[in-house]
């Protein structure tokens, strides 16, 4: 039997394969190697990462490793990353060849790579089970557009199992945090009690997205001897926030360019064409990343100082600088992420929000768990540190990166011992009524139907729903402008009322959640004067 996880990431991809711990009832993973090639097309035998990076090059799509190091030698302008930022979003595809690629087509590279180089490497022509990981705060829509990736991987390589896709996404927190408990379990750690059934808020802050969620752990059980043993209860979601490692290397990528500017002046004012801005950039960006990484590195073991050199080639010219920092040096370049509350990506202030939103005083918080790349960053973990205190503060050092892609793995064979955790939604619904919207349906109400009236403006044998997805409000009179930009078009249904009914006529919408899908699906009875006449998912009709 195979059963793997994926963590679809937006900076990178990771894959790892479920199994039975050492004690024959813990649930386990392992990460798996993703054979690449370099820009010289050697191979890396044991790369345990693939770079999500596409390049359209002239034999086509790549993607991973000898994707990022061609493509923004040879063509960067062919290059495509964090796409997965664009997920679910109405975006101008890109074009290549004259055939279109969408965020989803893009993704679905990812995976076809994973499954063609390391599963069916491992001589598994069939997939018993699979997870995808998604941010918890992805709306229907994103996570529409990721089972479309993974639906078209599968059938790239001639796998054909429908029922794989109905339950393949989890939350990256909760997968990290079932990833954490399964590692704690089977190495005899005890830093988290879940005897004590805590309250613990997953802080996962990767290349791409900062993701948290509050989980509630219970166990009835005095020795946990398997995750099977443990309860996951969501209590709240994180909105979708786009800070993350990318944005860090493009603010150290700016200071760099600001000083090699003042090394030469020439360049103040150079005119530069797309090409060179876009090839700047890249390389910019990359020696941004491996400068973030490396200092971080060098202040971790108590280095002084950390240099490294940035240098691109303009008109046959080099230019570069080398830039020697200490670690107060390094902060201050990275100050406004860790530390200006009213800078829009502080890593900080979407804690104030969530405990906001769920009513919840820092102080009640029994953990915090750390996971994602960017919580091997000693100042990242030093600002969570400030507010939980040492004690609270839980990073599985040098296993941050894996702790998501260990999760879905072990969260496939959970799912085949029917093992379910439940996610709340992320999404709160609307439709378009006469002068604006009005709510449907919240994140919160998924206990029971909820019921809305409405009149006909003009007489009509056909009533025209269109359905948003957004941020969620408690009344109708707060759907500002602010919440309006949060709406995805989801749904338009066009519906036969069979004959002409008057102007002013009563319409009731009784909405709610699918409990027969995992990813809460709302689905809806459309009544006419008491009577149902339509009763179906709101997904069915694209708009």
């Amino acid at each position: 039997m195979s059963y793997y996880g994926i963590d679809l990431g937006t900076t990178t991809t990771l894959v790892s394969q479920g199994k039975i711990g050492k004690n024959g009832k813990n649930i386990v993973s392992t990460i798996l190697s993703i054979p690449q090639k370099n820009a010289e097309g050697m191979l890396f035998a044991s790369r345990k990462k693939l770079e999500s990076f596409f390049y359209y090059s002239n034999e086509g799509p790549i993607v991973g490793y000898e994707a990022i190091t061609r493509g923004t030698i040879e063509k960067v302008e062919n290059c495509l990353s964090n796409v997965k930022r664009k997920m679910g979003k109405a975006i101008v595809p890109w074009l290549f060849d004259k055939k279109a690629y969408y965020p989803k087509d893009v993704s679905s590279l990812y995976i076809d790579y994973i499954i063609k180089n390391v599963i069916k490497s491992n001589k598994e022509s069939k997939i018993d089970q699979l997870t995808v990981t998604v941010p918890a705060s992805f709306t229907i829509k994103q996570r529409e557009d990721t089972k479309k990736a993974v639906e078209i991987a599968l059938e790239n390589n001639s796998i054909k199992n429908k029922s794989l896709i109905d339950s393949i996404l989890i939350s990256e927190p909760v997968s990290a945090l079932i990833g954490y408990l399964s590692y704690q379990i089977e190495n005899g750690i005890s830093e988290m009690d879940v005897a004590k059934s805590p309250m613990v808020l997953v802080y996962d802050i990767g290349g791409g997205t900062l993701d948290l969620t509050l989980v509630q752990l219970k166990t009835d059980k005095d020795i946990l001897e398997s995750i099977m043993d443990v309860e996951f209860k969501i209590k709240e979601l994180s909105r979708f926030t786009d800070i993350a490692g990318c944005d860090f290397d493009e603010k150290i990528a700016e200071y760099a360019l600001t000083e090699i500017i003042k090394k030469y002046p020439e360049l103040e004012n150079l005119e530069l064409n797309e090409h060179d801005k876009k090839r700047i950039r890249a390389k910019l960006k990359n020696s941004a990343k491996e400068f973030k990484e490396g200092a971080n590195n060098a202040f971790c073991e108590d280095e002084i100082n950390y240099e490294r050199i940035f240098s691109f080639e303009l008109e046959g010219n080099l230019y570069e600088k080398k830039l020697v920092v200490d670690q107060d040096d390094f902060n201050g370049i990275i100050n406004d992420f860790i530390n200006n509350p009213d800078y829009f990506k502080n890593i900080y202030k979407p804690i104030d929000q969530l405990l906001e939103r769920a009513k919840i005083k820092k102080e009640k918080i029994d953990y915090v768990l750390m996971v994602g790349g960017m919580s091997e960053m000693l100042a990242v973990q030093n600002r969570i540190k400030l507010e939980f205190g040492d004690d609270k503060v839980i990073v599985p050092k040098g296993r941050t990166e894996e702790m998501v892609a260990c999760g879905a793995g072990i969260y496939s064979m959970m799912k085949v011992q029917k093992k379910r955790i439940i996610e709340p939604p992320s999404d709160a619904y609307y439709i378009k009524v006469e002068g604006g919207f009005e709510k449907i349906l919240g994140i919160k109400d998924t206990l029971k139907p909820v019921e809305k009236n409405f009149e006909l403006a003009s007489a009509s044998d056909k009533l025209t729903i269109v359905l948003y997805a957004g941020e969620d409000v408690s009344e109708n009179d707060k759907i500002d402008s602010k919440i309006i930009s949060t709406f995805t078009p989801m749904r338009e249904h066009v519906v036969d009322l069979g004959h002409e009914y008057p102007q002013d006529t009563k319409v009731t919408l009784i909405s709610k959640y699918d409990d027969s899908k995992t990813d809460k699906i709302p689905v809806f009875d459309l009544k006419i004067n008491g009577e149902i006449i339509l009763s179906k998912p709101i997904g069915d009709t694209k708009i």
